[in-house]
């Protein structure tokens, strides 16, 4: 199985996204979306950030919190303890490949029998 980190690239701010408009399924709400904020179907990535924290949020000095990052505490299974840090507002690119791996996954846990509980081992002890 595919960690988490490598699902999905986060994209840089200089990157540049065209979006798929054949989509018939999405294209009302990808529609509504870019006329709400602004938005065309091929933009940057910083440009797109800052077109939905200015439509959503009417302060300034939440804007610029949301747009340089909200210092915070991280706690991962990847590494031990808190890292200090902050969280910041992003895009994340999944390439079909992965999404279609991870359909693949779930089809095939939820068609196996029921998981194994970590508290299986304890009720066997007590039977």
């Amino acid at each position: 199985m595919v960690s988490m980190s490598e699902e999905f690239e986060i994209l840089s701010l200089e990157d540049v996204v065209a979006l798929n408009n054949n989509d018939k399924q999405q294209k009302v709400a990808i529609a509504a979306l870019l006329s709400a904020i602004n938005a065309s179907y091929l933009f940057g990535v910083n440009d797109f950030l800052d077109d939905i924290i200015l439509s959503c949020i009417q302060n300034d000095e939440v804007n610029k919190i949301l747009k340089d990052g909200i210092s915070c505490r991280v706690m991962t299974t990847r590494q031990k303890g808190w890292v200090s840090g902050k969280v910041k507002l992003g895009l994340h690119f999944v390439a079909n490949e992965i999404q279609k791996e991870n359909e693949d996954n779930q089809i095939l846990l939820s068609s196996n029998s029921k998981p194994n509980s970590p508290l299986d081992e304890i009720r066997n002890n007590i039977e």
